[in-house]
């Protein structure tokens, strides 16, 4: 299991890049949706895809091959989703990438249920329980010895063990990158990760962060960058334009643009601006 904290957070240009998508479904529509934001070249591969996937291929923002999966699907893609509900292509796609150094990530909408599903209907160790036994009844060998009670927790439950088989071939699924909760306002992106332990929480905790930070900031961040650009073109001692600069985000500047009025202090920057521009 991954250790927390060893994510390094990025940014990525994706911008006329080529990123394959393996999947037709809602999962896949989540994932295409951002890329097409990103400005990414995208090709979605899946024997059928949905109304929406086909919408954007309609409209030329998409290429769509419909068809199995196989392994030159992706030789010229920069990033590769695995969004199938079938583990078994999501792990082939995750071996292919792993070969040609792709960033991959898998989002296999059964193998989060399933995961869900054991947090809710039994306790820690049964889930472990039956994973076991479920790994086991892979290989052809016996469930893990424990007692006669054990064993037969592992198997009273058929349809646990078989969503604890789905979680555990997920978490063998290693990817190469998380996809955040995203918060976007103009030139504001907020990216939110539980570093893969609750993606609801993440969503829960971008969803508070868009309450907080109204529409009215997208407007301030315009202004901040043609303040910023007015400044590096017009104040030349370091010192003072780095001033001049953090007075950007000064406390008072944030009361103003959460308040919904922040003309006054809009004013404030832009005189003090010009002063020193005389100057």
């Amino acid at each position: 299991m991954r250790r927390m904290g060893t994510y390094y957070p990025v940014m990525l240009d994706l911008a006329g890049k080529r990123c394959l998508v393996i999947g037709g479904g809602q999962v896949a529509e989540r994932r295409i949706k951002g890329l097409l934001e990103a400005g990414a070249s995208v090709r979605v591969v899946s024997p059928e895809v949905s109304e929406r996937i086909a919408g954007w291929e309609a409209e030329g923002k998409l290429s769509v091959c419909r068809k199995p999966y196989e392994a030159e699907d992706g030789e010229d893609a920069f990033l590769v989703f695995a969004a199938t509900d079938r583990p078994e292509v999501n792990e082939q796609a995750r071996h292919d990438a792993a070969a040609r150094g792709q960033l991959f990530n898998a989002a296999d909408r059964l193998a989060d249920r399933a995961q869900d599903r054991c947090a809710v209907r039994g306790n820690g160790r049964l889930c472990e329980e039956a994973q076991a036994g479920a790994v086991h009844a892979e290989g052809g060998g016996q469930p893990p010895s424990g007692g006669a009670q054990q064993a037969g927790t592992v198997h009273t439950d058929a349809g646990l063990q078989e969503e604890a088989r789905i979680a555990h071939l997920h978490q063998r699924r290693p990817t190469t990158f998380l996809v955040p909760a995203v918060l976007r306002k103009g030139r504001l992106l907020v990216a939110v990760s539980t570093s893969g332990a609750s993606p609801a929480a993440a969503s829960g905790i971008r969803d508070r962060i868009g309450e907080m930070l109204g529409d009215e900031f997208a407007a301030y961040l315009d202004f901040a960058a043609e303040y910023r650009e007015r400044a590096l073109r017009a104040v030349a001692d370091e010192e003072l334009r780095r001033k001049l600069l953090k007075e950007l985000f000064a406390e008072g500047a944030f009361d103003a643009v959460m308040s919904g009025d922040w003309s006054e202090w809009r004013e404030k920057l832009i005189r003090r601006l010009e002063q020193h521009m005389a100057d």
